[in-house]
């Protein structure tokens, strides 16, 4: 896999990715960068608190009472995950996307942004163009075999009337889940349609 950052390695870069493409953002500072996570599940954030526990300042795990936010510190290691999914102030889908949408990565954005949708399952892409969207629903076809169309969403608005959630139909579901299988946490397995290991 290419790397973003030849500072970070392999498996945390596909982390980091996985929570760019999800809720995950990136903040120029200083001519340095820091990155910022917030998820709502407490055991998932937990898991991630762990996994960057070395670019943080603190080892407490903030209780489940408190908000479930962490910054890393500002570090230049992390300029090139900003210029790489921003462009000005502006999260953007990269059009080499596919380069770097490993297996772990895919697992860490449905993580942050997928659930379960009937028999199907619904990733959150709604800041995404249209294109953008169709252009992932390519990449998973063309990468995993994994056949997901786009779907309208949401509350629509004068500036974003057209936004769009991917949908990986009833099919496609256990080919997703055995490639994202090894990276789910046990917390997070309700997300899987029919998964009878969670029931």
């Amino acid at each position: 896999m290419r790397l973003i950052s030849k500072n970070i390695n392999p498996n945390f870069q596909s982390i980091i990715v996985g929570n760019m493409l999800g809720d995950g953002h990136a903040q120029r500072r200083h001519n340095n960068t820091r990155l910022t996570i917030s998820q709502k599940n407490y055991y998932y954030f937990r898991y991630l608190y762990l996994l960057y526990n070395h670019y943080t300042s603190s080892n407490i795990i903030p209780p489940l009472n408190q908000q479930l936010r962490f910054n890393t510190t500002t570090s230049p290691i992390f300029n090139p995950i900003h210029d790489y999914f921003y462009k000005g102030k502006t999260k953007i889908l990269p059009q080499d996307i596919h380069l770097y949408l490993s297996p772990l990565a895919l697992a860490i954005w449905f993580m942050d942004d997928g659930s379960k949708s009937g028999s199907g399952i619904r990733i959150a892409t709604n800041k995404y163009t249209v294109q953008d969207v169709q252009r992932i629903a390519y990449i998973l076809k063309k990468l995993y075999h994994i056949k997901a169309t786009t779907q309208k969403c949401g509350t629509y608005t004068k500036h974003r009337s057209n936004q769009r959630i991917l949908y990986i139909t009833k099919n496609s579901v256990p080919t997703f889940y055995n490639i994202v299988k090894p990276y789910l946490i046990k917390q997070m397995l309700y997300k899987i349609p029919n998964n009878k290991t969670n029931q």
